[in-house]
């Protein structure tokens, strides 16, 4: 096996780009700013989402406009750092997402 260290498939200047997106965007967002409209201009729309625990907590829905996937009526994210339903915001690893409306979750309670 070469010296080099593992990446688990991800490009390693790649990933240190996301990391560094992820802090600067992760110290705006703790210390109380919002996304800019820029962050959000080409962010895709996430329709019908809900959280979901895979080892991480992430959104689930249907997307339009990834700029990898496309348009998918079902795709999961990457791990989720924060997010703002009430803006209409979520930041996870790899990008912002703008959200639409949630999914109706059944949470087994009487009505």
């Amino acid at each position: 096996m070469d010296d080099i260290p593992m990446f688990l498939g991800e490009d390693p200047d790649r990933a240190l780009a996301k990391s560094r997106a992820l802090a600067d965007d992760f110290a705006r967002l703790v210390a109380g700013e919002t996304p800019t409209a820029a962050d959000l201009a080409d962010a895709p729309l996430l329709q019908n989402w809900a959280f979901v625990m895979v080892g991480q907590t992430a959104l689930v829905g249907s997307v339009s406009g990834h700029p990898r996937m496309g348009d998918r009526a079902f795709m999961r994210t990457s791990a989720l750092f924060a997010i703002d339903p009430h803006q209409c915001w979520a930041r996870t690893w790899s990008r912002f997402y703008r959200l639409g409306r949630g999914a109706l979750v059944d949470t087994g309670g009487d009505q």
